[in-house]
């Protein structure tokens, strides 16, 4: 990064970071998280400085960063709430905290439905909250290869899952 590039982004930041967070909150509704999304978004930046300061619109590209940011952590809290929802269900519990690493097993009906590896793989990243590409790293896979694996264990899920009207987005 050069002198310039340097002294151009410490400014932006000064200038737009509460302007920013308010955008982001807009999407995401609760200021902790919105603050969050947006020093990603800065970072996001700085890794990309030559794209970021080559910019017509230095403020536009980084909001469209904040909207995606806010839209993914949106959606992986959406996954996140609605496979909670389904591997608590009450009705369907069944223990099994050794085979499971100290948590319940799925319900019944979800052990039915995902072998070992899909449920600790639904549990890393929706339950953990561990970012894909750690979890991708761990089983020698793409980042891109574990979001397809998980795309899938949703569709299987949503495929099947009837309780009280509500689906997995």
């Amino acid at each position: 990064m050069t002198k310039e590039e340097e002294a151009f982004f410490e400014e932006f930041y000064r200038a737009y970071v509460q302007t920013l967070v308010g955008f982001a909150y807009r999407f995401l509704k609760n200021w902790d998280d919105a603050k969050e999304i947006t020093q990603e978004a800065f970072l996001t930046a700085l890794v990309k400085i030559d794209q970021f300061y080559a910019s017509e619109n230095h403020l536009g590209w980084i909001k469209a960063v904040i909207r995606k940011k806010a839209q993914n952590f949106n959606k992986v809290k959406r996954g996140r709430a609605a496979v909670t929802t389904f591997l608590d269900d009450p009705s369907l519990s069944l223990s099994a905290p050794d085979h499971y690493g100290g948590i319940d097993a799925p319900s019944a009906h979800c052990a039915e439905l995902l072998t070992d590896q899909e449920f600790l793989l639904i549990r890393r990243i929706f339950m953990e909250g561990e970012p894909y590409r750690e979890v991708a790293a761990d089983l020698d896979l793409t980042e891109g290869a574990c979001r397809k694996r998980v795309e899938r264990i949703l569709k299987k899920l949503r495929e099947q899952w009837d309780g009280e009207g509500q689906k997995i987005k």
